[in-house]
């Protein structure tokens, strides 16, 4: 498995942090979060790590890892940064697709690894306490996420959703692509790009604009199965200032225990 690390965003709601270096450089547990994927990563046995860099490029290099630069990252989203890795779609080896301010516990990536669908997202079916304890309510800053009785994936990625019917877990960032599902893929986004890249495609987004809940709303829309990686807890995000803030207070007071053990991610 090859892992594809989307770090070329600005972080626009980390900014009283990320004025001066990438959101995935933030220290925390005494190492930056992207170090933090990088370990856990080489734990999991995938040697094969991709970066793709963009808001102060310069200031990510670590060794032995493959970096693409998403030079336009100031006016696109996720989904075009991750297609600037475009030849890691070979079909040569299964694909995990990482987000620069996300951790994960190695049980995640490990359960990921054994069910091995063509594709899959990780998605919390516990995430309520930890979505209280963040912002106080587990149904503020909500997206659908309804699975269905097989355990595939509806719909994803509809925002300000409150309705419990549509709100079966929540996004845990992880997106596992397989080897023989990547050229595919990829011969999807080019279809939809060379049609959509600056007029709506879905959601009211253009291509460019998209991220990756869109896309995998758009693989479900092209007749193709997404499957619920059902995990419980054993992640954490930093979207926010107060994220950044609330993770380092859990830290001091060892609430953080509660939500994923960064003592597995040294």
């Amino acid at each position: 498995m090859r892992a594809i690390i989307l770090a070329a965003g600005r972080g626009s709601r980390l900014n009283k942090y990320t004025e001066a270096l990438p959101k995935g450089m933030l220290p925390l547990h005494g190492r930056p979060l992207l170090q933090m994927q990088i370990n856990l990563l080489r734990k999991a046995g995938i040697k094969d790590i991709v970066i793709v860099k963009g808001y102060q490029a310069e200031k990510i290099g670590f060794s032995d890892v493959k970096y693409y630069t998403n030079k336009d990252w100031a006016n696109t989203n996720m989904v075009a940064s991750l297609f600037c890795a475009e030849p890691e779609f070979d079909g040569a080896d299964d694909i995990l697709v990482c987000y620069a301010d996300t951790i994960h516990e190695p049980r995640v990536i490990q359960q990921i690894q054994k069910e091995h669908y063509d594709l899959s997202k990780a998605i919390d079916i516990d995430y309520k306490k930890y979505w209280t304890a963040r912002l106080g309510d587990w149904k503020l800053d909500s997206e659908s996420c309804t699975l269905n009785p097989d355990g595939s994936i509806k719909e994803i990625g509809e925002e300000d959703v409150t309705d419990e019917e549509r709100l079966h877990g929540r996004d845990a960032s992880l997106t596992f692509i397989s080897k023989k599902f990547a050229p595919k893929v990829l011969e999807h986004y080019k279809k939809i790009k060379s049609t959509y890249w600056k007029k709506p495609f879905i959601d009211g987004k253009s291509v460019k604009e998209i991220n990756m809940t869109n896309l995998l709303q758009a693989w479900i829309n092209n007749g193709w199965k997404v499957m619920a990686n059902k995990i419980k807890r054993g992640w954490m995000e930093f979207d926010t200032n107060e994220d950044y803030e609330l993770a380092v207070q859990w830290i001091t007071s060892g609430k953080i225990k509660e939500f994923i053990n960064l003592d597995l991610l040294s």
